[in-house]
């Protein structure tokens, strides 16, 4: 039995897919609150299940005896101030300890290029402490880390589309090995029961190393309209996270994520991390041409 836990978000619910695809009996379990807001179907013959991090207990029934547990969920996008540290911290350790306790045969932690201990985002170091507990553990392991997700920054950068506008975070002259999630999701559905991946911290990148500027001027040339690229300075990304700390959380942890990248905070993996991962992960092929093609389904510039 396979379990993805954060089966219903944008990574996970691919991930679902991929891993019922090899055809071993799979398990996609979310909060009841996710599954309501995310109207997912799963494909045929995956059962759902209700689990919640947060929870002492939730996970252990769920997980017992399963030969891969594979955890997307994460904890940037709760909008308290602790939602992160009580998913991503808290509640990682929980799916850890219980895959301890149920004989779990490999468990697959999706981490971020971008966790490190001192980064100044709260997601990204909780990320990297569960990261070493893991390696500590007594469960087999996989570690995966993804880079920036092209549809996640393409969502980010054409925000204000309908006002005439692609709008950059910061400078953004940081090159970034973008990927695809659905090429993540290829990847982490590849290690599922691979024993060669066993042990094993591995980047998951693309093929091409752009800066946001570059992404932005592709986004311009492929919207209608063909809206400016417009720049939000440094200094007034970092205002607003003191601003909104307090009654927005989220929003500040969103804009210190977007200059963690823009000041290069955000390790990029080196050239012998990306050798060894091309030798166990199938490659990450879309590039930013592939996913801008349809360029139909983007709003217009000075659209209402």
């Amino acid at each position: 039995m396979n379990v993805i836990v954060g089966a219903t978000g944008r990574l996970g619910s691919r991930v679902v897919e991929r891993v019922a695809a090899l055809g071993a009996d799979t398990v996609a379990a979310s909060r009841p609150v996710d599954w309501e807001a995310s109207a997912a179907v799963l494909p045929s013959g995956v059962r759902r299940a209700d689990v919640d991090l947060t929870v002492d207990g939730s996970v252990d029934p769920l997980v017992e005896g399963a030969q891969t547990v594979v955890a997307t969920v994460h904890g940037r996008d709760v909008t308290t101030r602790d939602g992160s540290r009580k998913v991503d911290l808290e509640g990682s350790r929980r799916l850890l300890r219980a895959c301890e306790r149920g004989g779990v045969g490999q468990l697959v932690y999706v981490s971020t290029s971008s966790a490190g201990a001192q980064s100044p985002v709260d997601s990204f170091r909780y990320k990297a402490q569960i990261e070493d507990e893991i390696r500590a553990s007594a469960v087999p392991w996989t570690i995966l880390r993804p880079t920036h997700f092209m549809e996640v920054w393409t969502d980010v950068l054409t925000r204000e589309v309908p006002k005439g506008r692609i709008t950059v975070p910061g400078r953004g002259r940081t090159p970034t090995r973008w990927v695809a999630i659905d090429d993540a999701a290829r990847a982490i559905a590849s290690v599922v029961g691979n024993p060669a991946a066993l042990g094993m911290t591995l980047p998951v990148a693309g093929p091409q190393a752009l800066t946001v500027d570059e992404v932005a001027t592709m986004l311009s040339r492929a919207t209608p309209g063909h809206p400016r690229v417009a720049h939000v300075p440094p200094a007034l990304l970092r205002v607003a996270t003191i601003a909104n700390s307090l009654h927005r959380p989220l929003f500040a942890r969103h804009v210190r994520m977007t200059i963690a990248l823009d000041s290069a905070a955000v390790p990029a993996p080196t050239d012998d991390e990306l050798a060894l991962a091309a030798r166990v992960l199938p490659p990450a092929r879309t590039t930013w041409q592939d996913l801008l093609a349809p360029s139909t389904s983007r709003p217009t510039a000075h659209q209402a």
